[in-house]
């Protein structure tokens, strides 16, 4: 397979970090060495095996392997035919403490058993656009760098976590009319049927019944705020019809938005 090389708009994240390439690399051997970048430079060795060399140091690297280069740090990798790796470049004010907190240093900052998350950096990789580039780019780092242990060695990839994972994103997202069962499944890398089966033993809930339901709480929100035109509370609690708004919200509150809203009025007569 060819190289992938994904230029990333320079624009930062909320939690300030700035994410420039996103890259699968497969031609190592015709690339100038040593290497050198301006940002931190996090590497996940995809197949083969080699040597890390940095300063004095040399450390054995093969699949599953990732490691961090700091910024301005010259190292070199001597590889064996068909080595291939995928790597993340970055920079920002968020880092330091990132990095703190996980405990990775300039002496600390290669991490063995990691091949269990490279389903998860190819597949995103093969997706990335202009539109998904910065969110896709930090699902992967900071869902890497999440199973780094202060020991140095990585964590098992939970199935509950992950899971966890994509019900966080539900519970930030939901106002966003293009959620979908579809589209959170693909976003955490989960067969759709499959996801929906574990949704329902997770939560108790279908998905649509779970989501409807965060959409509702947000609508009773803005209706004690004072929002009172349907179209608008529909659109922004994430439907895209507000008849069906309305149906929806009939269904779990045992009146309509305009009945409800009328009930709060004569609450605030009385």
């Amino acid at each position: 397979m060819r190289d992938i090389c994904n230029f990333i708009p320079p624009t930062e994240s909320g939690g300030n970090i700035t994410y420039y390439h996103f890259v699968y690399e497969t031609g190592i051997k015709t690339l100038k060495q040593p290497f050198l970048h301006r940002y931190y430079h996090l590497v996940l060795v995809a197949k083969g095996k080699g040597v890390y060399k940095r300063r004095s140091r040399e450390i054995s690297i093969e699949a599953g392997t990732l490691f961090v280069v700091f910024p301005n740090q010259p190292y070199e990798i001597i590889a064996e035919d068909g080595f291939t790796y995928l790597y993340i470049d970055f920079d920002g004010s968020r880092v330091e403490k990132l990095f703190e907190q996980i405990g990775i240093t300039e002496s600390k900052c290669v991490f063995q058993n990691f091949g269990n998350v490279y389903d998860f950096w190819f597949s995103a990789v093969k997706r990335v656009n202009s539109e998904n580039a910065t969110t896709l780019t930090e699902s992967v780092l900071l869902y890497s760098l999440s199973f780094i242990g202060k020991n140095g060695q990585s964590t098992d990839l939970k199935e509950t976590e992950r899971f966890e994972t994509a019900l966080e994103y539900l519970e930030g997202n939901y106002t966003d009319p293009s959620l979908s069962i579809k589209k959170i499944a693909g976003l955490f890398f989960y067969n759709e049927k499959y996801f929906s089966a574990l949704f329902r033993k997770r939560t108790g809930k279908k998905f649509t019944d779970y989501l409807n339901r965060l959409r509702v709480d947000h609508s009773l929100r803005l209706l004690r705020a004072g929002e009172g035109n349907i179209a608008v509370l529909a659109e922004s609690s994430g439907f895209n019809d507000p008849f069906y708004f309305s149906k929806v919200f009939k269904r779990f509150i045992g009146q309509t938005p305009t009945e409800y809203k009328k009930s709060l009025s004569k609450q605030g007569q009385s």
